[in-house]
């Protein structure tokens, strides 16, 4: 029921996690009716700003927490979405990726994102990896 309902309007204007929900066996009403994510991702009414700002990056890291208790799959904190046998895409093999719609696969090819996986749960920085990993990249 929740998985038919997720792109009504009215659950994705009072559910905020509705709006990240990207159901791999249907991507039409995720593109049509989803209000925040395929805008995020520059899949919908794509925005050449978006990319630009994006792509002009110095540095990225994108962190994954091996025992993520928020995302679903913990693989999209890399951008890696769910295929439609609910296993995680690997990047290079999506669209987003390939046809670089915010830019990441510029940044990629250009030596300028880490990828990075910590153990914990969601968001459980330490003082160590904020130090060694982060205010670095900040500063880049």
């Amino acid at each position: 029921m929740i998985r038919n309902a997720v792109y009504f309007p009215i659950i994705q204007e009072i559910a905020g996690p509705a709006g990240y929900f990207r159901d791999p066996n249907n991507l039409d009403d995720y593109i049509n009716f989803s209000v925040l994510l395929p805008f995020l991702n520059n899949e919908k009414d794509a925005n050449p700003t978006y990319k630009e700002r994006f792509s002009s990056l110095n540095k990225a890291l994108f962190v994954m927490f091996s025992q993520d208790n928020v995302l679903f799959p913990k693989e999209t904190a890399w951008f890696q979405p769910l295929k439609s046998d609910l296993t995680p895409a690997q990047l290079n093999e999506t669209d987003f990726y390939n046809n670089d719609y915010i830019g990441l696969k510029t940044l990629v090819e250009a030596g300028k994102v880490e990828f990075k996986e910590y153990k914990g749960l969601h968001l459980e920085f330490s003082d160590e990896q904020i130090k060694r990993d982060i205010i670095p990249t900040l500063m880049a």
